[in-house]
Formats: C-alpha cells, structure tokens, sequence
C-alpha cells in the first residue's frame, strides 16, 4: 500500500479527520499539548495526520482511521516509525 498517502481519496479522508478534530479541539496524540490546526505547513508545530501504528511497520492499518490520531508536525517527526504513548482514546462525545 505504499505511497498510498498520496492518492486523491487518502486526501480528502485526512481533511474530513482533520475538521473533525479542529472542531473537538484534539490536542496532538503524541505531546498532548494544543494544536492550531490553521498553521501553514512550512510552520514546525503545523496539524499532521499521525499514523499511531507506524505505516512501515503495520501497511494494512495505513488507510484505517482508528489507526489515525492528530499531532504536531514536530512531533510526528521526532515520533517517525516509533509509537506514540498510550492515551485513553477518543471520548464518545463532547462534553
């Protein structure tokens, strides 16, 4: 499944997850700290989609959205194949 990250449909599954989660205000998976999901992405600390199973090491999670968490650029990138701290998870609903 490689490269697959940039197909057409990979895209707009990534941008509806990234809405979805500036609306909930998540924080990064991986520093927990606030993300601004508006940084351009020449900007360190911009909204990346973090594969929470690394795709090299799990490529038939790459496209499952349960695998997909958001995360500053900078984390993800200091991250890179390894994983992330375990986390309680998504709330099923705002409060």
């Amino acid at each position: 499944m490689g490269n697959g990250i940039h197909t057409a449909r990979y895209r707009t599954d990534r941008e509806a997850k990234r809405v979805e989660w500036q609306r909930r205000r998540r924080p990064c998976n991986i520093c927990g700290q606030p993300l601004n999901y508006s940084l351009p992405k020449d900007h360190p600390e911009h909204f990346q989609l973090d594969h929470i199973k690394s795709r090299d090491k799990f490529p038939d999670l790459e496209f499952d959205p349960a695998n997909w968490a958001p995360a500053h650029a900078s984390c993800n990138k200091r991250k890179s194949n390894g994983e992330a701290a375990p986390g309680l998870g998504e709330t099923s609903e705002d409060f």
